[in-house]
Parts: structure tokens; C-alpha cells; sequence
């Protein structure tokens, strides 16, 4: 799904691809999922896009 949310709220951590579906940058994947390390700094931002995310696959650890 390609709502574009989390792009627009923390774009230096979700970018859109040609088919304008999310794409975690930077990210390694572990099994199913992509990981990313992320700063302390931008965590209300992230948090915002991982409440906003439509369909709940962004998550913080």
C-alpha cells in the first residue's frame, strides 16, 4: 500500500518506489520484515508515522 504518510513524516527514514510503495531506506531485512536503526532524536516522528501507518506495519523497538 502506497499512502505515502510515513514518507511524509520522517522521509529520511521511508521513501516512495516507482510504484509509489513505501520503502524502508537503509533497512536490513531479518526474515519477512525490514530493520532499520533509527536516531533518539526523531522518535516523536516516528512514532506519529507508526500510529498514522494504514495498515500497521511500521513498528518501534
Amino acid at each position: 500500500m502506497g499512502c505515502a504518510f510515513c514518507a511524509e513524516v520522517i522521509p529520511q527514514y521511508f521513501k516512495l518506489d516507482k510504484d509509489g510503495m513505501a520503502i524502508l531506506k537503509d533497512g536490513t531485512r531479518r526474515g519477512p520484515l525490514f530493520h532499520a536503526e533509527a536516531l533518539a532524536i526523531d522518535l516523536d516522528d516516528i512514532n506519529e508515522a507508526a500510529e498514522g501507518c494504514a495498515t500497521n506495519i511500521i513498528s518501534v523497538d
